[in-house]
């Protein structure tokens, strides 16, 4: 592994860059670090750009090929693909529960089985989301290595 440095002075923010050939353990220790430290993404609403606090993000939702972040009071479209979100965040706070759906693990209030194996997931503000089967076992997992 090497790594190379560049101070620039004109940056605004500082900028890290990864390249791997192959993403392992190593390389998803330093994405961890690295997003640790990163507690916004930026997002559009009403054709102007915020700095969102992701601890205000209750969920992400990929619709028609467009992704919104969805806070208590307001919806941004963010830059992101799920994907992006998902390897960004490294399931610490957040975790897919379904195709179109990424929940923020800290803002769920309860979840509950339907008849159909499908988990219904309500939010700190009273929404409502449903995990399908398939990221069910993911979902539990992920509120198990919170609430330990």
């Amino acid at each position: 592994m090497l790594l190379k440095m560049t101070k620039n002075k004109k940056l605004i923010h500082d900028i890290v860059h990864i390249h791997y050939r192959t993403r392992n353990q190593k390389i998803n220790r330093i994405v961890k670090i690295v997003n640790e430290q990163i507690p916004f993404i930026s997002g559009l609403r009403e054709e102007k750009q915020y700095q969102i606090d992701i601890n205000d993000i209750l969920y992400f939702e990929s619709v028609d090929k467009k992704v919104f972040a969805y806070t208590v009071n307001h919806v941004y479209e963010t830059k992101y693909t799920l994907k992006e979100i998902e390897e960004i965040f490294n399931e610490q706070q957040f975790i897919r529960i379904s195709k179109s759906l990424i929940v923020n693990i800290y803002k769920i209030n309860h979840v509950k089985t339907d008849v159909s194996m499908r988990l219904l997931i309500t939010l700190s503000n009273k929404e409502r989301l449903i995990a399908t089967r398939h990221y069910r076992p993911y979902l539990f997992d992920a509120i198990k290595k919170v609430t330990l």
